[in-house]
């Protein structure tokens, strides 16, 4: 790209021989590899000439430039690599890389097209990695990809905990669209939701709680010397240096919970085969005791089966169906369980199932989608 005469850096042209660029570089011509001065130049300088070139050009220039700093990274000092991550320069319109793949699943509500995308650029640790196998899928609608074509790069961003909510709220947006063609399905359960749930358990939020549950589900069928060891490491663990990060924890995870809960992520197949139909359904529309489903309530599809106990908190309902830990208890306490859930059924049931409320003078209509 040409630069104006008033700029700090000149570059020799390309009609100069090999031999003159030699004896160039003999007398201390500079050379980008590896000097960080140099490539946080270019890259403002670049951007300074966007207006001049079109996109097509613009998106070769860049992706020329990216893979010059991934070569360059790990010459760079530490200065010069924060400066290049926070330069602006990187195009994400559709000019710039051709956009995405019109039959692709990234081609469904991708951020780049949302309007905080439109006439800015972006620097490097805003992008998420196209080439990371799981990154894109877990927040291509809350996070903007790297352009197509671009280099795989050790400071894109990594999608945190908020990004993927934001992503899986998008998702549950979807549901009622027909914008989900039969042939992404099983790469949205595969790529999209299944890895959403991983990451979900995998978090410190839900990591920590979720272990508990597994610590007591094993004490629970061990004898009672297992269970007092294991007491006396919970005590000695339950510090009160960690109350406060404890407290926030259990803050965060309340309100991801009462996020999810009602939003439609989660890929189930109507019926059995590849090519069947399928819903979004969200978590608290499932029922871990359903062999099949009855509208409105689903069964748990079968690439679930794993993300159970962490489904429960998002909402996944047991029904009426007995705790395995309860199956010892007495006839009247078995039946006393029982009369409990019934009431809570009759009584919260309808508001809980509805979909629609309708706000009277005499009351609260509650309206379901299939009724």
């Amino acid at each position: 790209v040409a630069l104006v005469r008033n700029q700090a850096f000149h570059f020799p042209a390309r009609t100069l021989s090999s031999s003159v660029r030699t004896h160039l570089r003999r007398l201390g011509m500079r050379k980008s590899l590896g000097d960080g001065v140099v490539l946080a130049f270019l890259a403002e300088a670049m951007k300074d000439r966007r207006r001049h070139i079109d996109g097509q050009r613009y998106g070769e220039v860049q992706r020329g430039l990216l893979q010059r700093i991934v070569e360059s990274w790990n010459h760079l000092q530490g200065a010069d690599q924060e400066r290049l991550l926070r330069a602006s320069f990187v195009d994400l319109s559709a000019e710039a890389d051709g956009g995405e793949q019109p039959e692709s699943l990234l081609s469904l509500r991708p951020f780049r097209n949302s309007a905080t995308c439109q006439s800015r650029f972006f620097s490097l640790s805003e992008l998420v990695s196209r080439g990371d196998p799981l990154d894109s899928y877990l927040c291509w609608t809350s996070l903007p990809l790297c352009p197509r074509g671009f280099p795989h790069f050790p400071g894109f961003k990594k999608p945190d905990l908020e990004d993927v909510v934001r992503h899986a709220r998008v998702l549950g947006e979807l549901a009622d669209s027909q914008d989900i063609a039969f042939q992404h399905w099983e790469e949205l359960k595969e790529r999209v939701v299944a890895p959403i749930c991983t990451f979900l358990a995998c978090h410190p939020v839900f990591r920590d709680v979720l272990q508990t549950s597994e610590n007591v589900a094993t004490d629970d069928a061990g004898d009672g010397a297992g269970r007092a060891d294991e007491g006396a490491v919970a005590e000695v663990t339950s510090t009160p240096g960690t109350g406060m990060q404890a407290a926030d924890a259990l803050r965060i995870r309340a309100r991801i919970c009462s996020q999810l809960r009602r939003v439609k992520f989660l890929a189930v197949p109507l019926d059995a085969g590849i090519t069947c139909p399928h819903a979004l359904v969200a978590p608290w529309r499932i029922s871990l005791v359903l062999k099949e489903h009855r509208p409105p309530m689903f069964a748990l599809p079968s690439y679930l089966l794993e993300h159970v106990p962490l489904l429960r908190l998002l909402g996944v309902r047991d029904a009426l169906e007995m705790p395995q830990a309860e199956t010892t208890n007495t006839g009247d306490e078995a039946a006393k369980a029982a009369e409990q859930a019934m009431k809570w059924l009759f009584e919260n049931g309808a508001e809980s199932f509805a979909d629609v409320t309708v706000r009277c003078d005499g009351g609260s209509l509650f309206l379901h989608r299939n009724i």
